[in-house]
């Protein structure tokens, strides 16, 4: 390296010349679009979107877009449309979202495909029209979009604009799996679980549900848990249910929260600790679940990890019986057999106490149940 080429080096690794540079950067990009060079418009369009270089100012962003989606710029019209979706820089307006969309998507654009698509899916800015929505999610999914393939597979799965097809729901859903969706790896799972579309197989419905429940997914950590403490598809291996069951009840999963409560009132998988499973079946009962009302109920019945209070334990196990999700006979008969009991036990000060905690809780936990 000669003396110059190692003073220019130095020049540009000074944190002033990086700024001058960057600056320098930003004005030709700005001559550029000034001149009508579309790339340049999309480069601008997105320095303003994102504060890159320059203060950030969606009207600015809106308008760059704007010239070179009217230039026919695929990406642009992607950019515009968002725009007008999310109300940034302009107002609001679905339609004009949907136009700018159809442009794009039509055009090649696999985002823009999934967004129309989307778009027909749910009625927004356009007719609801599931026919039209799986046909767009089809044209992002073969170009390789794993959301678009985890849509399409699930209105095969459902028979939604499409005949049903478990089997198609199953490859499109192996698609994005394999891409690392982790929807769709969970759903893959569940079709390997109960041999729909697949043949069945619970290693490989575990082998799956693992690769969900790694990237964070609650449901699949819940699943896999069950299998682990089932031993289905594995060896049983409490421990790791416990743990996989934790995970997804620290995520707010109110089933995972009803069984690691459990696990944690008969000391399986992990030290018995009736304080924590008490926190555990409140956080689930809180949400509407019945197994977590039940097992709360339970325990202030008994007095472990809580206060002795029958009112309180009544009040809860009364919800179970009223709860939207149907129990099985043998456990409604038990639940009603036991608020019998605990009518007989009760004081009538006490009983009228319970009965006013059924009705207040009824009316803020009961409807997720």
């Amino acid at each position: 390296m000669n003396i110059r080429t190692l003073f220019l080096a130095t020049c540009l690794l000074h944190p002033l010349a990086q700024v001058q540079a960057a600056s320098l950067e930003v004005t030709t990009i700005q001559l550029r679009a000034a001149l009508g060079d579309v790339q340049s418009l999309v480069q601008l369009g997105n320095r303003y979107y994102h504060g890159n270089g320059v203060p950030q100012d969606f009207g600015k962003a809106l308008a760059a877009y704007r010239e070179a989606a009217e230039a026919g710029d695929a990406k642009a019209q992607l950019y515009l449309a968002g725009m007008y979706y999310s109300g940034k820089g302009v107002a609001a307006n679905l339609e004009t979202a949907a136009d700018w969309y159809r442009k794009s998507a039509g055009q090649g654009d696999s985002q823009a495909q999934l967004q129309l698509a989307a778009m027909y899916a749910y009625g927004k800015g356009l007719p609801q029209d599931p026919a039209q929505a799986a046909a767009w999610y089809r044209k992002a999914a073969e170009q390789g979009d794993a959301v678009a393939q985890r849509y399409l597979a699930s209105l095969y799965y459902h028979g939604r604009g499409v005949s049903r097809d478990l089997a198609r729901a199953a490859r499109w859903y192996r698609k994005a799996a394999e891409q690392g969706d982790a929807e769709a790896q969970r759903h893959l799972g569940n079709m390997y679980a109960d041999g729909k579309g697949a043949p069945a197989d619970l290693a490989a419905a575990a082998h799956w549900y693992r690769q969900a429940a790694e990237q964070g997914d609650a449901q699949a950590q819940l699943d896999l848990g069950k299998m682990y403490s089932l031993g289905k598809g594995m060896p049983q291996d409490l421990v790791q249910a416990a743990n996989w069951l934790g995970k997804a009840a620290e995520q707010g999963n109110a089933e995972a929260q009803a069984g690691i409560g459990l696990m944690l009132y008969r000391g399986i998988g992990m030290e018995q600790d009736y304080p924590q499973a008490a926190n555990w079946f409140r956080k689930a009962a809180e949400q509407g679940d019945a197994r977590g009302q039940a097992f709360l109920g339970g325990i202030y019945y008994k007095g472990q990890g809580v206060a002795q209070d029958k009112a309180q334990a009544y009040a809860w196990i009364s919800l179970v019986t009223t709860s939207d999700k149907p129990l099985p006979p043998e456990a409604r008969q038990l639940t009603v057999k036991a608020l019998v009991e605990l009518e007989a036990e009760l004081s009538a000060e006490d009983l009228a106490r319970a009965k006013g905690l059924a009705k207040e809780y009824a009316e803020k936990y009961r409807r997720a149940g």
